[in-house]
């Protein structure tokens, strides 16, 4: 694991962050586009084959395109998100979303699915995040992580800092497979799978990286799925 204590943004800039993103339409489309809804289709379907039905929470749901896709399949999803904008957007899709940050406005408890899609990476405390995660799902519940994968990024982080907007100046920290699992280890999580996230045909250069992250598996895929239970 890598923890960057300073950010790009520098530190009176932090908290402007999320506030002051562009939601615009092309950049949703540029940024949250049709391959993005595809992915979380695909991912929420695959879920559909090891849980039952019930609810479901994202956390930094952003426009609300997971909401979206577990509403479809028959889940009681809901999103929480700090960006008012985004809020605003998925509110007028007709999805349950509030604004706010977890856990000081969590929308609820015992849920069978919490997921944080690209959220653990600037954390401060990520052990006490998964810890509220955990006293939030119901017994046997599970949580899923959508994280940057450290065991890519280390080779490519510069490259990208510096030449395209995949990079985050709010990320303190990038996870590998190992670290994530044995992070949720220590929550009290188990039966925690790791597994190579798909990348979306959004650009020339997604489609390398797919590829590389198919025939890789998750030591090189640019972004990987945690997936783990709790007791």
């Amino acid at each position: 694991m890598i923890y960057r204590p300073v950010s790009d943004l520098g530190d009176e800039n932090k908290g402007k962050y999320w506030d002051t993103l562009d939601y615009s339409a092309e950049r949703i489309n540029e940024n949250y586009g049709p391959d993005r809804r595809k992915t979380f289709t695909k991912f929420v379907k695959k879920s559909m084959r090891v849980l039952p039905k019930g609810t479901w929470l994202d956390i930094g749901c952003g426009v609300g395109h997971l909401v979206a896709a577990a509403q479809e399949f028959g889940w009681e999803a809901t999103g929480l998100d700090v960006a008012p904008q985004a809020v605003e957007i998925a509110r007028t899709e007709g999805l349950h979303v509030t604004l706010g940050r977890f856990p000081a406005t969590c929308p609820g408890n015992n849920f069978n699915v919490i997921s944080a899609m690209c959220v653990l990476e600037y954390i401060h405390e990520p052990k006490s995040f998964l810890t509220q995660c955990y006293r939030r799902l119901a017994p046997g519940g599970v949580i899923t992580l959508k994280l940057k994968n450290l065991n890519f990024w280390k080779y490519a982080e510069r490259f990208y800092r510096d030449n395209s907007g995949i990079w985050s100046p709010q990320d303190i920290r990038t996870y590998s497979p190992c670290t994530a699992s044995q992070l949720l280890g220590t929550v009290g999580f188990h039966s925690v799978r790791v597994f190579p996230w798909e990348v979306a045909i959004g650009s020339a250069i997604n489609l390398p990286l797919r590829i590389l992250g198919q025939t890789t598996g998750i030591w090189l895929s640019p972004n990987i799925a945690v997936v783990a239970k709790r007791s």
